[in-house]
């Protein structure tokens, strides 16, 4: 939405009649969906069930996190191979990939 001096600028403007400029950016992350499903994965300890059978590598995601987002990607909007990471992108996980299964 922007500073706290946008939305007042934007709201004085609505108030007089004024029109409101176009952002400059918007960024849309899909969130709903995800967020839930990573957030069932996370109380279930899904990733860390994973590491114990298929072990942690040193470099790089987890296993465990690979999978889960392979998972997630297949529930919420399947992709090929090519466009997965784009379209991991555009989620709110990869805001979240400093928290929970990926640093496991």
């Amino acid at each position: 939405m922007g500073t706290a001096a946008r939305i007042e600028e934007a709201v004085k403007r609505m108030s007089s009649g004024d029109s409101i400029p176009d952002p400059d950016l918007v960024k849309v992350y899909e969130f709903g969906a995800v967020t839930a499903l990573y957030s069932v994965a996370d109380r279930l300890g899904v990733c860390q069930v994973i590491d114990d059978i298929a072990g942690k590598c040193n470099q790089g995601l987890p296993v465990s996190a690979y999978m889960l987002l392979a998972a997630i990607n297949r529930v919420v909007e399947p992709t090929s191979k090519n466009t997965f990471w784009d379209w991991f992108d555009k989620t709110v996980l990869y805001n979240l990939k400093n928290m929970g299964c990926w640093t496991t």
